[in-house]
């Protein structure tokens, strides 16, 4: 009796992640403000021309990639400009 089932593999070889970053944040007083936020990315696979990044803070991890690096950043320095003007206010 034939199979109505169909099983793919697709093995691979896991890469090592890169940490380029650790940054801890602590109060005058010593005392943590966070968890460390860590930066990284994973090295381009043969066919990715867009590398693919990471932030991890206290084992979150978000992943996107290089090309949006551009937006992220403007709309980072949004909201920094934004909370200033708030505090101000």
């Amino acid at each position: 009796m034939p199979s109505i089932h169909t099983t793919e593999v697709r093995e691979f070889t896991p890469r090592v992640e890169v940490i380029t970053a650790h940054i801890e944040t602590s109060l005058s007083t010593g005392e943590r403000f966070t968890g460390p936020l860590v930066t990284g990315f994973y090295p381009p696979g043969d066919d990715s021309e867009d590398p693919e990044l990471w932030i991890e803070w206290e084992g979150n991890r978000i992943h996107f990639n290089a090309s949006t690096m551009a937006a992220l950043f403007k709309q980072v320095r949004r909201t920094a400009k934004l909370a200033q003007e708030h505090g101000d206010g």
